[in-house]
């Protein structure tokens, strides 16, 4: 019976499928979702409508097992001693679990040959995304569109020169094409008396005006295969083109903020007393450095600008190279055929001559090969490679443009943030008079100040954050060091100290340094450079340590600070390490390590003697000498 309603569902189910094939209307009839399968449209296929029926039959044998068990049961129950009935009652219950045994024994055994004889599933075949054959890689290494842009210009010009190449060897093919490569057809005029004559150049196997003719199709196809990488690139370098026209309209906007800036301080330079010569100082260092900033802004406006603009001229001359490409491999503009086919066209339209030989009467009328030169049309080769010689022009113009816009290690940075452009190299000795020559660093570098500073080593880590955040007592210490190895020629930079305190259990949880650093980066110092011998001492804040201080002054000594909000840090909250390089007026000329472009903070900064040596203020007073 099951056999017969799969039959005859199958059945119904086919003629519903077929009654329309290939259409995708609704059903008329609304079928049950069974096992997440369920005939909804016409076009329904085949495997699917089977697999709809054998979960089908799964259920329905399923059912009639159930049916069967509670009916033998009932039957039995009712059958009041009958010998007869009970016999039948138990019959139809041990038939039942009989097929159970059956369906479930041939489902394992199949199982056991192989799963896939039970497990339907339908294969899909994966979509393939279409990607030139001679494409480029999809992976971008620069970060930037101006770098992606230079990326993209390099693989054209990679793509360009095999462009070339293609059509030089095509050349060399087609030019080696011939009448002489074609036989000629001949009959004798007027019977066997007549004239042996030719009557047609023939194409055949052994018969071809282009005997390297697969050579030729073979370039064709290579060189629309280039095709489709060179305007894969235009797409790459239209999208590029938008980001990079959205980043000069960023620095338009940044060299309009520094010019406003600049003239309001150049107001305030004017408002400064005149005997305040350590304001004025500090204020002319601020407009040279937003000017010095606004000069590399301007400088990277032009070279962005530029780049705009070669680029544009780079996008469209790649569509003509690709029109002059598909012109030459794909089809002949004028007669519509394939470059080997139009040289088989013009032989069989009567471009070569046949030639013959030997008569029609004693000799033998004999067919020659034909004459008449080259059967193939002219090429536009040289304006594809002229085309290919400007992209390759053009991308080299990219190219040089994007070396140029790419900063040595000690440029400002080319944004607008909080960061004050540094006036001063790493390292460089400050021009100030009275002071001890100790060289300037910045905690805030370029080339350190986004590297975590991290726990490193310390059990249980800690709190992680930026050298350019956290890093003031490194970057002091490495003054300090750096003022007494440069008579060797020797020195440690901020990162080499933050490594340094890093490793070594100094770096605390609270996004600070231990004061312990010091005593022992002046020994780690001294180890490395045996001619050096340092020690380290400190000062204890109070109503002497004005005089201490002034003292190790006068003797060559830079002094460390680590002091609170009002004295060391304008506007912000916390410890922070300063150099007191010199005294002068009753006020210490400090350098800071961190510079902004905040009130009363930067490189060079006065603080009056009496603040560092208020207890409230100061935390730690060091000495390495």
């Amino acid at each position: 019976m099951i056999v017969l309603l799969f039959l005859g569902f199958t059945g119904f189910v086919f003629a519903q499928n077929n009654n329309i094939v290939g259409q995708d209307r609704p059903l008329e009839t609304d079928y049950l979702e069974i096992e997440g399968v369920r005939p909804e449209t016409v076009g329904f296929g085949v495997i699917e409508y089977f697999i709809y029926v054998f979960n089908f039959i799964i259920i329905l044998s399923g059912i009639f097992a159930l049916v069967g068990l509670i009916k033998g049961g009932i039957n039995y129950v009712t059958s009041s001693g009958d010998p007869g009935k009970i016999k039948k009652a138990r019959d139809q219950i041990i038939a039942t679990f009989v097929g159970i045994i059956i369906l479930l024994g041939s489902y394992i055994m199949l199982y056991n040959i192989s799963p896939q004889l039970v497990i339907l599933d339908l294969i899909t075949p994966e979509r393939v995304a279409y990607e030139p054959e001679y494409g480029p890689s999809s992976e971008v290494t620069e970060d930037t569109p101006f770098g992606r842009i230079a990326e993209i210009a390099a693989l054209l010009i990679t793509e360009s020169e095999k462009i070339k190449n293609l059509t030089e060897v095509l050349d060399e093919l087609v030019a080696r094409c011939s009448c002489s490569n074609v036989w000629s057809s001949c009959l004798c005029r007027e019977g066997y008396y007549g004239e042996c004559i030719g009557q047609y150049c023939w194409i055949g196997e052994d018969s071809h005006p282009c005997p390297e003719w697969r050579s030729i199709e073979l370039i064709q196809r290579q060189l629309l295969a280039s095709r489709d990488t060179i305007e894969y690139y235009k797409e790459r370098l239209e999208a590029e083109l938008k980001d990079l026209s959205f980043e000069v309209e960023q620095i338009e906007e940044a060299v309009f903020y520094y010019e406003e800036r600049i003239r309001v301080e150049h107001e305030i330079l004017d408002e400064l007393d005149g005997e305040n010569q350590i304001a004025i100082i500090n204020q002319e260092r601020l407009i040279a450095s937003l000017e010095n900033t606004l000069l590399f802004l301007n400088r990277e406006l032009f070279i962005l600008k530029m780049a705009e603009l070669y680029t544009e001229e780079l996008i469209a001359l790649i569509p003509q190279l690709a029109d002059e490409i598909t012109r030459l491999a794909e089809f002949d503009e004028t007669l519509g055929y394939s470059l080997i086919d139009s040289c088989w066209q013009n032989v069989i339209d009567g471009f070569c001559d046949p030639e013959c030989s030997g008569g029609c009467h004693n000799d033998i009328c004999t067919p020659e090969r034909c004459s008449g030169g080259n059967p193939c049309a002219a090429l536009n080769t040289g304006t594809i490679r002229s085309l290919a010689d400007e992209i390759i022009e053009k991308s080299l113009d990219i190219l040089e443009l994007w070396e140029l816009s790419r900063p040595d290690p000690y440029s400002p940075p080319s944004y607008v943030g909080d960061i004050n452009p540094y006036p001063y190299q790493p390292g460089e000795i400050i021009d100030f008079e009275g002071v001890l020559n100790v060289p300037y660093y910045t905690q805030r570098d370029p080339r350190w100040a986004n590297n975590e500073y991290g726990a490193g080593k310390c059990p249980g880590g800690g709190t992680n954050t930026t050298m350019g955040a956290a890093g003031c007592m490194p970057t002091a210490g490495a003054m300090v060091l750096s003022y007494y190895g440069q008579d060797y020629g020797i020195g440690m930079d901020p990162w080499e100290a933050a490594i340094f305190a890093s490793n070594n259990c100094f770096r605390t949880c609270r996004q600070g340094t231990y004061h312990t650093f010091y005593p022992a980066v002046a020994s780690y110092f001294s180890q490395q450079h045996p001619e050096i011998s340092l020690r380290h001492k400190k000062i204890t804040p109070g109503s002497g340590s004005a005089q201490a201080i002034i003292n190790e002054l006068n003797q060559g000594r830079p002094v460390i600070v680590v002091c609170n909000t009002a004295v060391c840090r304008p506007s912000q909250n916390g410890n922070h390490a300063v150099v007191i390089v010199g005294v002068q007026e009753g006020q210490y000329i400090i350098w800071d390590p961190e510079q902004r472009q905040q009130p009363g903070w930067g490189p060079v900064r006065v603080v009056p003697v009496q603040d560092i040596h208020h207890s409230n203020h100061t935390a730690n007073i060091h000495v390495i000498y």
